[in-house]
């Protein structure tokens, strides 16, 4: 993901002083806040070596566009926009200070959406915040969204953490189907629970979910694994019953779950609560 890419929408975060910001979706996890001048500070993922494992590199976002600066010998302070070359002051090539943290919680899961055999990387954002213990979603033309919500709401109560925020949910890019949900209350799940994004890099999950919390077997498992490895994911999240099918797929762990409350305690740091497909013998679908 570049800086300097149009974003595809905007949401609203929360800072310690109760006032908000609007952001790309496609920054809003790497938001931390705003420095004293009110810039966005995001976190670099190039942070230079040497730094404490708990410390983050954060950099100011230029004013003009939201962008990172860079190093430039026709600027006149040496440092330029990203996105539209212009000059830009010092500061946004050197790190910055945060003034006021951003307090929402935020959480970023993948899934795939098929189009017949062709899969499609989706990524779902879960941003939640101060208000009514309600889900929204976002970027989901097609089908009841009502019903994903409550299905949602229902699955997460049953895994044990019951929703005490407001929640969004943004897909990207938007989709002309309601999302698996299974990806949607793990987003969810993990957004609530704050779960560092490092656990949730590369990872992506497939399958729905009942109201009652267990996890039900998705169509097209194979071409999802498939497309998912394609794209750099190299771990999926699966229902149990699938993890033979999804195995097939060489280079990509699987983890098998029964239940959404199992991909819970996962999600809080319990290696042990999905298994690997490990020594599960491959079936060929529809064998």
């Amino acid at each position: 993901m570049s800086d300097s890419a149009t974003p595809s929408t905007d949401v609203t975060l929360t800072l310690e002083d109760g006032s908000t910001v609007q952001v790309s979706l496609l920054l809003a996890a790497r938001v931390r806040g705003i420095d004293a001048d009110g810039d966005l500070l995001i976190l670099d993922r190039s942070a230079p070596a040497g730094l404490p494992d708990d410390s983050e590199y954060l950099i100011p976002l230029t004013p003009c566009c939201h962008a990172t600066g860079k190093g430039a010998d026709y600027s006149e302070t040496g440092v330029a926009c990203r996105r539209c070359y212009l000059d830009v002051d010092l500061k946004y090539g050197c790190p910055g200070r945060l003034a006021l943290r951003v307090t929402s919680s935020i959480a970023t899961v993948a899934t795939v959406a098929l189009d017949g055999e062709t899969g499609h990387l989706v990524t779902v954002t879960a941003i939640t915040d101060d208000g009514p213990d309600t889900i929204s979603v976002n970027g989901a033309s097609g089908g009841d969204d009502r019903e994903l919500c409550a299905l949602v709401r229902g699955a997460v109560a049953h895994s044990g953490h019951k929703l005490r925020r407001r929640v969004e949910v943004h897909l990207d890019p938007p989709q002309n189907a309601v999302p698996a949900s299974a990806a949607v209350a793990a987003a969810v799940l993990a957004s609530g629970a704050g779960t560092s994004r490092q656990r949730l890099a590369g990872t992506a999950v497939f399958g729905d979910v009942w109201r009652d919390g267990r996890l039900r077997p998705a169509h097209g498992v194979l071409p999802a694994v498939q497309a998912a490895r394609a794209r750099g994911i190299g771990r999926v999240i699966v229902p149990w019953s699938c993890r033979a099918e999804a195995g097939l797929v060489d280079d990509v762990e699987v983890l098998g779950a029964h239940t959404l409350a199992e991909v819970a305690d996962w999600l809080h740091g319990n290696d042990n609560a999905l298994r690997e497909a490990g020594s599960v013998p491959a079936v060929v679908p529809g064998g």
